[in-house]
């Protein structure tokens, strides 16, 4: 029995002074010393949802430093019997008086009052608890390990929203002053503004409410910066897309000059002008450029919004469909007129070729050579020249000179 007695002694010191130093530790946090207003610490005035955790679980704790002396007082009391007693021969009373010490219901906790709804006729007003040391260690273990909790929760949103709430009204100021540079419209920014002034007002408070506050803060405001990142990208994709536009409308004026140039060459040099495909009419262009215009005016409009600017781009999209369509008729017009008259100065260079090739054969003088190379002539030489009738006489008289045999 006295070796048992003895490990017990033993480890029941060692747990005294596990439970003095983990006191200690949490007694010396800043935190614990703001929320009890001790080591010159002013004691913070709590509300909300920390006041709600924080106030049971610092009575609680309170108990623990109360009963860690009553489980101190019962120890060292075994201890002096322990140390009364021989050391080669025990004494029985002793060794159960220090047995009824570790291992019975004896520590006395203070009177407690019952509450009336909680009494019957019998009751008394008061009650008084006995615990065995291990039972009392344990409920202390589970009171510190709650004040723990909730201390360690205050300390890491003091540590972690105190900074942040600067550095948030920062950001936020930011997104509000690119929101105005950008003419973009926030609805949700006056809201955000207050839900920060209010936490900034609530950390000292209620750090654990603004914990609750501040997640939702944060990803509201990450959506506002997406949306506004999103918001800047459209109105810069929008703004490159009408300068484009307007490249574009150059390109076509360019394009209908040129093709309204090409096209009289045609009808004045080429007999059949049902071939070509007639340029853009001036007024074709006008209303493309009128159409442009009003569409960039609404789109550097202050008041555009989000829904305005998606207006303008699906305008856009219209637009550029128009004038590609144009571009491409008037592209038609110049290649179709330039083949023509192209194949007029080939045919002209053909038959060059083909009478050098008589007279170098001794054939120029035959007299149904000759009048296809007089009528070939005659016609791509005159304006406005028969394409068909010139094309048949040149392959005609080609056909005519292979006739012969060398």
């Amino acid at each position: 029995m006295l070796d048992r007695i003895d490990q017990q002694l033993t480890q029941w010191q060692q747990h005294l002074d596990l439970v003095s130093q983990n006191l200690l530790d949490l007694y010396d946090l800043s935190t614990y010393q703001r929320l009890v207003g001790n080591a010159g610490f002013p004691k913070t005035p709590l509300n909300g949802t920390t006041q709600q955790q924080v106030l049971p679980a610092l009575a609680a704790l309170t108990d623990v430093f109360r009963d860690f002396d009553l489980l101190r007082q019962t120890i060292e009391q075994a201890l002096d019997l322990r140390q009364q007693l021989p050391r080669w021969l025990g004494n029985d009373d002793r060794l159960q008086e220090i047995d009824r010490l570790l291992n019975t219901s004896s520590i006395l906790l203070p009177s407690v009052n019952v509450p009336l709804a909680q009494r019957n006729l019998l009751s008394a007003a008061q009650t008084c608890d006995r615990r065995t040391p291990s039972q009392l260690l344990a409920a202390m273990v589970q009171a510190f390990d709650r004040a723990r909790d909730v201390v360690l929760a205050v300390d890491a949103a003091w540590c972690q929203w105190e900074p942040n709430l600067l550095q948030w009204g920062a950001q936020l100021r930011s997104i509000q002053q690119q929101a105005i540079a950008m003419e973009i419209s926030v609805p949700e920014l006056p809201r955000l503004e207050a839900e920060l002034q209010q936490m900034q007002q609530q950390i000292e408070s209620d750090p654990l409410g603004v914990s609750a506050i501040g997640e939702k803060w944060l990803q509201a405001i990450a959506n506002v910066k997406t949306r506004l990142e999103q918001a800047v990208a459209a109105q810069k994709q929008l703004r490159d897309r009408l300068q484009r536009a307007i490249e574009l409308l150059a390109d076509l004026k360019q394009l209908q000059t040129q093709a309204t140039e090409t096209v009289a060459e045609f009808h004045a040099k080429i007999l059949e002008p049902t071939a070509v495909l007639p340029a853009l009419s001036e007024e074709t262009i006008a209303v493309l450029a009128q159409w442009l215009e009003r569409l960039q005016t609404k789109a550097a409009d202050s008041r555009s919004n989000a829904s305005t600017l998606n207006a303008v781009a699906t305008g856009l999209g219209n637009w550029e469909k128009q004038a590609e369509s144009a571009i491409a008729t008037v592209e038609r017009a110049i290649d179709t007129s330039q083949y023509h008259l192209q194949l007029r100065q080939e045919l002209r260079g053909r038959l060059d070729a083909l009478t050098a090739k008589a007279l170098a054969k001794g054939k120029a003088e035959d007299r149904e050579l000759s009048e296809l190379a007089i009528r070939a002539k005659q016609l791509l030489y005159s304006r406005p020249t028969p394409m068909d009738r010139s094309i048949d006489l040149v392959t005609a008289y080609e056909r005519r000179l292979n006739d012969f045999r060398f």
